[in-house]
């Protein structure tokens, strides 16, 4: 029983979906319609190819390679960012965070302190949201649109695309705060699995080639599962089994609220037109993340982009906004008070600033 509940509590998140999904089923029903298998297996076929990508220890490699050869403490910044922000486009931005934001904070205890260090710490969730974006396999919002809609592949980025590439511009010129500084670490390089690369690669082809409609995922997990069981069965810990059990959790109660007729009644008057659907999409991610609203508002409405955008930019903001954003302050808890406060004012200040940014920037596209 103790080992149950500390399975519980461990992860906040999680407790709190169980919680009001237990309510949701008392209060209402358990359907078994209501839970999306597709979103979840693939999710669960993912997350073992990312554990293979973790045991090879190459995104570590990468990024202490080009750390290695930053010039200064705003270069290094740069070249955080950038692996974050192409990291979690090839791989997902929640591996990406629990990645660099360990390493860089490994880093800042190795070098002098220098102005701009928390604002790096705080790039790098924040890229890891923006990289994310552009495929349906990066972030569990775009997934969950993505499978609902039956979309293209081709239409999906063409949509997300330049999003995707003017968040660049901002990720750079907000690095231009960070002080040119000795950037000189005591950090190590560490080896690197390349069978287990390969093997990483060729798996995950086979995850996008299932997303995309290429192959069915009936096939395509199976073959992954049994592969990654193969390889190496340890590499299942490597799964976050309380982050399916949570979205499983948000379909349930998702579900139900979306049968209360008060909520039919006032999301089919709200999320009519593009620019409303835009704007309660951003706005109910800042108060209930961005995973739960995708899953919310997608028999809502017809304005698929617009709820794209809406819940991607909505990523940005609040520390609940994105699943990466609550990764990133968990790992952040563990620094020092001041440094801990000043994070939180700063994530807060440039995630908001560079939503507005980004809404003023595609508004009139939508």
């Amino acid at each position: 029983m103790r080992t149950i509940w500390r399975y519980m509590i461990s992860d906040r998140v999680f407790l709190v979906a169980f919680i009001l999904a237990v309510v949701a089923i008392l209060f209402g029903q358990f359907a078994v319609g209501d839970i999306n298998f597709n979103v979840i297996f693939t999710l669960f076929g993912m997350m073992l190819v990312l554990a293979l990508f973790e045991a090879s220890g190459f995104l570590r490699y990468a990024a202490i390679l080009l750390i290695e050869k930053s010039k200064d403490t705003r270069q290094l910044i740069q070249i955080i960012t950038l692996v974050s922000f192409i990291g979690s486009t090839l791989l997902s931005n929640d591996v990406v965070t629990l990645t660099i934001l360990p390493l860089y904070c490994r880093i800042l205890m190795t070098i002098k302190s220098f102005k701009g260090r928390i604002l790096g710490a705080t790039l790098i969730p924040l890229a890891a949201n923006l990289g994310g974006l552009i495929f349906p396999f990066s972030n569990p919002q775009n997934l969950v649109i993505y499978d609902f809609f039956q979309m293209d592949g081709g239409t999906f980025i063409r949509w997300t695309l330049p999003l995707w590439l003017v968040s660049l511009p901002i990720l750079y010129f907000l690095t231009l705060f960070v002080e040119k500084a000795d950037a000189a670490s005591s950090l190590k390089q560490q080896g690197i699995s390349r069978h287990l690369a390969i093997y990483g690669v060729i798996l995950m082809l086979l995850m996008v080639a299932s997303v995309f409609g290429v192959l069915k995922l009936s096939m395509a997990f199976p073959i992954v599962a049994i592969a990654v069981l193969m390889i190496n069965y340890h590499l299942y810990r490597g799964v976050d089994d309380r982050l399916l059990l949570t979205f499983v959790c948000f379909f349930i109660i998702v579900g139900n609220i979306s049968r209360l007729e008060t909520i039919q009644t006032f999301l089919e008057r709200w999320v009519i037109g593009p620019y409303s659907t835009y704007f309660v999409s951003f706005l109910s991610s800042q108060v209930v993340s961005n995973v739960p609203t995708a899953i919310l508002l997608t028999p809502f409405t017809d304005n698929i982009q617009a709820l794209l955008l809406g819940v991607n930019i909505g990523g940005l903001g609040t520390l609940i906004a994105s699943l990466t954003n609550l990764l990133g302050y968990n790992i952040i808890s563990k620094m020092d008070k001041p440094f801990r406060k000043r994070y939180l004012t700063i994530f807060l200040g440039v995630n908001f600033a560079v939503a507005v940014v980004l809404t003023l920037v595609f508004l009139p596209f939508i």
